[in-house]
């Protein structure tokens, strides 16, 4: 599991560059910590597999993040890049729909109340070095900060 390694290697060179993403560096601590929060954040809210979690996301970073910590809890990321290809995956147990707060894609919303699926906004904080934070129960929609 690459989430695995990514933490293994924050154990041994927490401090050496792992990623390079808008003219910010992420140390290995850094994305590990990324990883963990955003884990623990879907794991306390029953988002564990199996199943799906859809990515409308359009930041790599985000989706590094967002993707590894869903798939070490055991669910299949798919990405998509319209509110449309949601409706057309007729994937099985689909738990939620992912976006960040500054990715909103026209009709998303709309679409996952039909579907009757979660949207999920969140938030990195910092975007740099993300704060392990408490969380709050999200609602549709709401920024999640990881």
């Amino acid at each position: 599991m690459i989430a695995q390694v990514i933490f293994d290697w924050a154990r041994q060179t927490p401090d050496r560059p792992a990623l390079f993403h808008n003219d910010w560096v992420w140390s290995y601590r850094s994305f590990a910590q990324a990883i963990a929060a955003a884990r623990g954040y879907f794991a306390r809210r029953g988002y564990v597999g199996p199943g799906y979690a859809v990515l409308a996301v359009r930041n790599l970073m985000r989706f590094w993040i967002l993707s590894l910590a869903l798939r070490s809890l055991g669910l299949t990321t798919v990405v998509v890049r319209s509110a449309a290809e949601v409706g057309k995956l007729g994937l099985p147990n689909v738990r939620c729909v992912i976006t960040g707060p500054d990715e909103i894609f026209a009709g998303l919303d709309g679409l996952c109340t039909e579907l009757g699926l979660p949207l999920l906004s969140v938030s990195l904080a910092g975007e740099s070095a993300p704060a392990l934070e408490a969380f709050e129960t999200p609602h549709p929609g709401e920024v999640i900060s990881c």
